[in-house]
């Protein structure tokens, strides 16, 4: 600022009292809208999680597993995936070979004797709308018929490992849960692999 400049804000001390005010209530206004805006995206911010449902009254029993929105606002389901303990390979749930792979695992893993549950499941849409409260069956388990059985579905159930990557209304990303290096390192591996047989 020019001494001269500096001479005529002394000179007109209401002037520049004006400008300071205006000045600061410029920021406040923006930093209020800042607020706003940060609050209206939290107020709609969803939250997706695995849950997994026993219903029984004995035997035949049902374990069901769905995805729960427990958030504040719908999501855009974009990934789900699903992984087995101690195993490199992931399942991609949302499309068709991923999850006809994922199926057959699961109904081996659970079959004694040649006797398993019978296994249904929904079929999803990448970028589908999981409302507030909102569940999707991923698939259930009908008919275990005894202790064995319910204890091998039980067994498989707490091998899984998930990734869920949704979108919020205003575009934010989100990934539930965290993953681990390990767990990020045996999706990049999948992802890898998959990307080579598709160029085969």
């Amino acid at each position: 600022m020019s001494s001269g400049a500096v001479q005529w804000m002394l000179a007109n001390p209401e002037v520049s009292a004006s400008l300071f005010i205006a000045t600061c209530a410029l920021v406040v206004s923006i930093y209020s809208g800042r607020l706003t805006r940060g609050h209206n995206r939290l107020s709609v911010r969803p939250h997706f999680r695995i849950v997994i449902d026993f219903s029984s009254s004995g035997f035949p029993s049902s374990q069901k597993v769905v995805l729960f929105n427990s958030g504040l606002g719908p999501g855009y389901l974009d990934e789900l995936e699903v992984g087995l303990e101690n195993s490199p390979y992931w399942f991609d749930l949302l499309h068709q070979p991923g999850h006809d792979a994922f199926v057959t695992v699961a109904e081996k893993a659970t079959t004694i004797d040649g006797n398993g549950p019978s296994l249904s499941w929904t079929s999803f849409v990448p970028g589908g709308v999981l409302s507030v409260n909102g569940e999707l069956e991923v698939f259930t388990f009908h008919h275990i018929g005894t202790l064995e059985a319910h204890l091998a579905v039980s067994k498989f159930l707490e091998q899984l490992e998930w990734l869920v990557r949704y979108r919020s209304f205003y575009g934010e990303k989100f990934e539930s849960p965290e993953l681990s290096v390990w767990q990020r390192f045996r999706m990049l591996r999948r992802r890898i692999v998959r990307k080579a047989k598709e160029g085969e």
